[in-house]
C-alpha cells in the first residue's frame, strides 16, 4: 500500500478527481468499489505514464491484462495510450510532463529502495519474517 497511497499524495485531485486513500488503492488494483477512479481533463497523458509505470512492476503475463482492463476502468482507449505513454519522458515534454514524470521518479525509486533495504535486512536476518505489503497480483508488493 505504500506505492499507492504516495502516488495518491500526488495524483489525488491533480491527475484523478478527488478520491479517498482506500478506494483509490482499491481501483488501482481493480477491486469492485463503489467509487470510480476518475480521469480529470487535460490529465490522460499524464496518467498513461503513471499506467505504464505501474504496469512495469507486474509480471509479463500480469502486466497487458491488469493494463487492459485499468485502461477500459479510465476511459482510455488503447491506441491513445500507445501513443501517448512516453511522452512525458520524450525529447521535448512540456514542463508540467517534466514535472510529473519527476514526482514519479522519485516515488518508484523510493520504492525499489526500500524494497531493496528490506530484502536485505531479511537475508541477513533469518528469523525475521515481514509481509510485504499485500499478497496477490497487487502493485504494492
Amino acid at each position: 500500500k505504500e506505492l499507492t497511497s504516495s502516488i495518491h499524495k500526488v495524483c489525488n485531485g491533480e491527475q484523478f478527481e478527488a478520491m479517498d486513500e482506500i478506494h483509490f488503492h482499491a481501483n488501482l488494483n481493480l477491486h469492485p468499489c463503489e467509487r470510480k477512479l476518475k480521469v480529470r481533463t487535460r490529465e490522460n497523458i499524464r496518467v498513461c505514464y503513471l499506467v505504464y509505470l505501474l504496469g512495469e512492476r507486474l509480471s509479463k503475463d500480469q502486466r497487458e491484462e491488469w493494463k487492459e482492463a485499468i485502461l477500459r476502468q479510465l476511459d482510455i482507449e488503447t491506441s491513445y495510450y500507445k501513443s501517448k505513454y512516453k511522452e512525458p519522458v520524450s525529447d521535448f515534454p512540456s514542463d508540467s510532463n517534466r514535472k510529473f514524470a519527476k514526482e514519479m521518479e522519485k516515488i518508484f525509486w523510493l520504492q525499489v529502495i526500500f524494497r531493496e533495504i528490506l530484502r536485505h535486512y531479511h537475508l541477513y536476518h533469518s528469523n525475521f519474517i515481514l509481509p510485504l505489503f499485500v499478497t496477490g497480483w497487487y502493485l504494492d508488493r
